[in-house]
């Protein structure tokens, strides 16, 4: 029988915790000498901390959202954060008149689609971290025992799934239509067979959802190992995974955040609002809700949370509270959970990591979600639940940044 434990200490967990061990410095390979430790650690220390280039007015940022925002989608909340200073904003309908009219607000849970993943490399990273690995760890330790590991699935690398550098893509843009459709899944069968089908270690980034999808099943067995005194469970199966993937992001990531209780991938939990995802387009008709089963739950997306959730998130990480500064450093300098255009200076400035999720739903319904920190301790967290007709999410967070000197 499965046996869970969902309370956790206060304290929230370093990457040297559980263990006791001290954590090694994430790494392109075993073989670099200290020197590379501690001259992450000293580049982790001056970026971090370093100011802005050019003071950002977020009141301006606010307005340029809005002004983005409004008119072309169905319903939004935004949170802004400089430093200790919040700007929030939110307009339209978590639920239409025609569904029970609620207005959409910060504390609106929405579908958050791929921006989940920033979460998952957080979990993972902690977990390296806790035992004692790097990112040039292989994962085959770490699969199911019982699952095939086909040509190349033994040389992948945690960096490499971090990255989508797994040459995923690569192999399903290869498949015929019907294989894609009959085998290919991000749930617990369908990545069995991606493993069991193999991989290509190394292969150039080419973002593919089975990369973080596999981390959720990855994360479970890595947080056992660890000697968590949370960690209260037999093993990791077809019908749990998704499950302990919550337990874990939920006492490891939301709690330290100050994230409310209730977090999933469902709507049927204890926290409401909920918001439904609409047609913008059809100001008229019922919205749908969008939820993900349990044995699919994480890793690539599935997480229902608010705009004040993801900020919240994004702040305890800036503060040290879910990753020590040499680890933050590697997830921000090799693009760990951020999208690969990050840092770059695609879309005006450099300086912004991001994430983002979209997720369409029959009858043009959809979600759309995306969050941004910026240099100088800013960040920014928006929902939507419809798709949008103006700008994605994305583009709003980054253009409202952009004109906000």
């Amino acid at each position: 029988m499965i046996i869970v434990q969902t309370q956790t200490t206060s304290a929230a967990p370093s990457v040297a915790s559980h263990t006791g061990r001290r954590a090694r410095y994430p790494m392109r390979s075993k073989g670099k000498s200290q020197l590379f430790f501690g001259a992450l650690a000293l580049a982790s220390a001056l970026v971090l901390g370093a100011p802005s280039a050019q003071a950002i007015n977020i009141n301006k940022m606010k307005q340029n959202m809005v002004a983005d925002l409004n008119g072309t989608v169905n319903g939004y909340a935004f949170v802004i954060t400089r430093g200790n200073r919040s700007r929030v904003g939110s307009g339209g309908w978590a639920k239409r008149p025609v569904d029970g009219g609620v207005a959409m607000t910060i504390n609106t849970r929405s579908f958050i689609a791929s921006t989940t993943k920033p979460i998952t490399a957080i979990a993972t990273l902690q977990l390296l971290a806790a035992n004692n690995l790097t990112l040039a760890s292989k994962i085959a330790p770490w699969l199911p025992n019982n699952w095939v590991k086909g040509p190349g699935i033994n040389q992948l690398t945690f960096r490499d799934l971090l990255q989508h550098r797994t040459g995923f893509n690569q192999i399903f843009m290869s498949l015929s239509a019907a294989k894609q459709q009959e085998n290919w899944g991000n749930d617990w069968d369908g990545l069995k067979w991606i493993v069991k089908n193999g991989a290509q270690p190394g292969a150039s980034a080419s973002y593919k959802n089975a990369n973080f999808a596999l981390l959720r099943v990855i994360i479970p067995k890595l947080w056992k190992a660890s000697g968590a005194n949370d960690a209260d469970f037999t093993g990791v199966t077809k019908g749990n995974n998704g499950l302990l993937y919550v337990i874990y992001v939920t006492n490891h990531i939301f709690k330290p955040s100050n994230v409310a209780i209730g977090a999933s991938c469902t709507a049927g939990e204890t926290y409401r609002p909920q918001a439904l995802g609409y047609d913008v387009t059809e100001p008229n008709e019922n919205g749908t809700m969008s939820e993900t089963s349990w044995p699919n739950c994480g890793g690539h997306a599935g997480l229902r949370l608010s705009a004040r959730d993801l900020s919240r998130i994004m702040v305890a990480l800036r503060k040290g509270k879910l990753l020590t500064p040499p680890w933050r450093f590697a997830m921000d300098q090799f693009r760990l959970g951020w999208d690969r255009l990050s840092n770059t200076s695609k879309n005006g400035r450099k300086d912004k990591w991001w994430h983002g999720g979209a997720w369409n739903k029959p009858g043009n319904r959809g979600y759309r979600a995306c969050i941004m920190k910026y240099k100088g301790n800013v960040e920014a967290a928006l929902v939507i639940n419809s798709k949008t007709s103006g700008k994605g999410a994305c583009t709003i967070l980054k253009d409202a940044y952009n004109n906000a000197g």
